[in-house]
C-alpha cells in the first residue's frame, strides 16, 4: 500500500487529498445541520459551500506541485507562495462577497491565514514525499550498484572498457552503453545489445558511472562521450550530440557550452 501510495506523482496525491478534505468539509456541514442547527440537510448546499472555500486549490495545486520540483529554495517557495495565495485569496474573496454579501476586508481577514496553512501544507507535503522516495529508493538500490572494484580504487587511469555496471540482475560493460534516458520511476540503458529498462533514478545512474566518460547531458540525458561523433546546432540554442551509430542525444542548451569543451570542439 505504501508503495502504491509513493509511486503517486505529487499532484496526484494532493489532489485526492484535497478531494478528502473536500468530503469531511461537506460531512462537518451534515453533523452540523443534523445535531446543532437542527435543519434540514442539505447536500448540495453543503458540497457548494465547500468548493466556494476550497475548491481553486484543486485547480492550482498540479502547478504549485510543479513549480515546487523545480526548486524548493526559499526564494522559490516564497514566490510560489505569493502567486497562489494571491489567487486563492482573490477568488476566495469575490465569491464572498458576491453570494455572502461579506466585506471583502472582512473575508480577507478571515480566510487568508487559513490558505496560508494550506500552501504551508503542501509544501511539507512535498518535501516528506520526496524524502520518502529518497530513503525508500536509497534502500531497495543500496546494495544494488556494484562497479568492480580495485581497478577503480588503484588506478583512475585503466580503461571504461574493462569496467562494469551491475544493478540487480543487470550487467554490462561501460563501454557497452551508448546512453541512458530517464523514464519514471525507471531508466533507458541503451546499449550495443539493444535497449533495456532498470529501476533507478538518474542520479543513482550517474553517481555508479566514470565521470571522465559518462556526462549529463541533459536533464533527462546521460550519455557516453567516447561513442559521441559530433554536436550539431538545434533550435532555441539547443544541440543534439550525434553518436558513431548515428542516434542523435539532446543536449539541453546550459550544457552546450561544456559538451563542446568535453569533446575538444
Amino acid at each position: 500500500m505504501f508503495s502504491k501510495i509513493v509511486k503517486l506523482k505529487d499532484y496526484q496525491l494532493l489532489t485526492l487529498g484535497w478531494l478528502g478534505m473536500l468530503c469531511m468539509v461537506c460531512l462537518n456541514c451534515t453533523v452540523h445541520s443534523l445535531f446543532i442547527a437542527k435543519q434540514r440537510v442539505d447536500i448540495a448546499s453543503s458540497i457548494l459551500w465547500s468548493l466556494q472555500e476550497f475548491g481553486i486549490w484543486l485547480l492550482i495545486t498540479p502547478f504549485i506541485c510543479f513549480a515546487l520540483q523545480r526548486s524548493m529554495k526559499l526564494k522559490q517557495l516564497i514566490l510560489v507562495g505569493f502567486f497562489a495565495l494571491t489567487c486563492v485569496l482573490t477568488v476566495n474573496t469575490s465569491l464572498d462577497v458576491l453570494i455572502e454579501q461579506t466585506a471583502w476586508q472582512e473575508s480577507l481577514f478571515y480566510n487568508w491565514h487559513k490558505h496560508a496553512i494550506a500552501y504551508l501544507a503542501i509544501v511539507t507535503l512535498v518535501h516528506l514525499k520526496g524524502r520518502l522516495v529518497g530513503d525508500s529508493q536509497g534502500q531497495i538500490h543500496g546494495s544494488a550498484f556494484c562497479v568492480s572494484k580495485g581497478s577503480v580504487t588503484q588506478d583512475k587511469e585503466i580503461s571504461s572498457n574493462l569496467q562494469r555496471l551491475q544493478i540487480e540482475e543487470f550487467d554490462i560493460a561501460f563501454a557497452d552503453i551508448y546512453f541512458a534516458k530517464a523514464a519514471g520511476n525507471y531508466v533507458e540503458l541503451h546499449t550495443k545489445q539493444g535497449m533495456s529498462l532498470v529501476r533507478t533514478t538518474m542520479k543513482e545512474l550517474e553517481n555508479s558511472l566514470p565521470a571522465q566518460t559518462f556526462y549529463r547531458c541533459h536533464r533527462s540525458y546521460l550519455v557516453n562521450l567516447s561513442h559521441s561523433a559530433k554536436l550539431i546546432n538545434a533550435r532555441s540554442g539547443h544541440g543534439l550530440l550525434v553518436l558513431n551509430n548515428d542516434i542523435e542525444v539532446p543536449v539541453s542548451k546550459s550544457n552546450r557550452a561544456t559538451t563542446k569543451l568535453l569533446l575538444g570542439l
